[in-house]
């Protein structure tokens, strides 16, 4: 099929030009079909109104009976005025005495009209006028009046589809004008251009489509940009412990260095580096390949909570950190992989932890009702900038840019963390000013087994 018949300013002409051609010719066609019932209506009625005509005239002039031959050459001579053909019978149709109809062919579209034939008052026989409805000399007045009506209504018919076929384009071209724009301009993008962007206008769809278009460039840049970023990083922290061991080995092996424990525990220092780094990588192509499974059971989440906090409380001792969970004096129970939401509730705690000052508030609070539990962990610390908290959940994304490797990682613990959320059906939120602290919030739907969705599905 060639090209120009798929584009849409074809699709769209094409289908407008049938649409509009098949409503007018069903239109011409109903009202041929309408025209011509008014017609046979106006034929009949012209003809009952000239059957009368002629029984009267009769009447007129038969003054008894049986006719005699003159009289029936008379009736005969006027049906022929008349345009009919005429039978004259007996007021009981037994007895036949004259019928024009005879010495003619077959009707094509025969109508009758039977009247009665009085003479002085008492009923002499009966009149039966018999008509062709398709002879159209007996309606010369009404064949001009239906040949000029059909031939305008065939001239109506011609110029609205003309007007039909010229709007159908111009309609045509102005609904995709703007998705031409549009189509034009996200072919430039894929060409490389990306500094390209779609305009918005048009129709509901084609903003809309220009909006997501635009968003998912937007995205494409910033993840180049961390992509960038990422490999810089890895770059600078993969060789700094290289280096250093290999700096380090060389000097041993030229002499340089004694073979000395405190010198084997800093080159054991600088490949434990390397060994972390290499775990980060691991969990960042996990989280990217979406490949979590979880062991759903029907967990006691008061329990859990209380279990994470417990083992938080010396880090948190140690920074003078106050510590503590809102008490719940029931069992809150959830089907949850109870590992793996301590490993979620276990980073949020430890950033809480390392980005809240000596002295400084983390509290953690558990809710729950008919449709979700909530858990709530809320610290006084530094916060998060307007700029960086839309970013927050995103991988490889660090809000502290200065932070070291060392005490972080590559910056996808939170991403993690949200997809493992995701996996169980739920959501993970983030609210945060900047110097006053941050609230995130955990929260897992109610339901069952059954009701859930497979966990590799949502943690795509």
């Amino acid at each position: 099929m060639p090209a120009w018949m798929k584009q849409s300013v074809t699709v769209y002409f094409t289908v407008l030009s049938l649409f509009s051609a098949l409503l007018l010719s069903a239109m011409y066609v109903i009202f041929i079909l309408l025209w011509n019932q008014l017609l046979v209506a106006y034929k009949t009625e012209y003809l009952d109104d000239q059957t009368l005509k002629m029984t009267f005239a009769i009447q007129e002039k038969v003054k008894h009976e049986p006719l005699i031959e003159n009289q029936l050459m008379w009736i005969y001579s006027l049906s022929k005025q008349y345009s009919g053909f005429v039978k004259y019978t007996d007021p009981t149709g037994d007895k036949v005495w004259l019928d024009s109809s005879l010495q003619q062919e077959p009707l094509v579209t025969p109508y009758e009209v039977e009247l009665p034939l009085m003479i002085e008052g008492q009923l002499a026989g009966l009149l039966t006028a018999s008509y062709d409805l398709s002879n159209d000399n007996y309606f010369p007045y009404f064949t001009n009046m239906n040949n000029t009506a059909k031939k305008q209504a065939r001239i109506v018919y011609i110029g609205l589809l003309l007007i039909a076929i010229l709007l159908s384009l111009w309609i045509s071209v102005m609904m995709t004008k703007q998705l031409r724009l549009k189509a034009k301009r996200a072919y430039t993008i894929m060409n490389g251009d990306h500094e390209t962007e779609i305009p918005a206008g048009g129709i509901f769809e084609h903003t809309q489509m220009a909006q997501t278009i635009n968003y998912l460039l937007a995205e494409f840049k910033q993840q180049e940009k961390w992509r960038k970023q990422l490999m810089q990083d890895l770059t600078h922290e993969l060789r700094t412990p290289l280096t250093s061991v290999l700096s380090r080995l060389e000097a041993m092996i030229d002499g340089i260095y004694p073979l000395t424990e405190r010198n084997m525990n800093l080159i054991y220092a600088e490949i434990d580096r390397l060994s972390r780094l290499v775990k980060d990588v691991e969990k960042l192509s996990e989280a990217e390949g979406a490949r979590f499974t979880l062991n759903l059971q029907r967990v006691d989440m008061v329990q859990l909570l209380r279990s994470v906090h417990e083992g938080f409380l010396f880090l948190a001792h140690d920074k003078d950190i106050a510590f503590t969970t809102q008490p719940v004096y029931v069992p809150i129970y959830a089907e949850v992989d109870p590992d793996r939401l301590i490993q979620v509730i276990s980073n949020v705690i430890s950033n809480a932890i390392k980005y809240t000052p000596v002295g400084g508030e983390i509290d953690i609070v558990l809710r729950t009702d008919d449709y979700e539990t909530a858990i709530y962990v809320t610290d006084k610390g530094m916060g998060i900038s307007p700029e960086d908290l839309p970013y927050i959940f995103n991988r490889f994304y660090r809000a502290d840019k200065s932070r070291s490797r060392d005490s972080g990682g590559l910056g996808v613990g939170l991403s993690i963390a949200r997809v493992l959320v995701e996996a169980h059906g739920g959501t993970m939120e983030v609210e945060s000013e900047l110097g006053i602290g941050s609230t995130f919030t955990i929260r897992l739907p109610i339901m069952s087994k059954s009701d859930r969705q497979e966990p590799e599905a949502l943690a795509e």
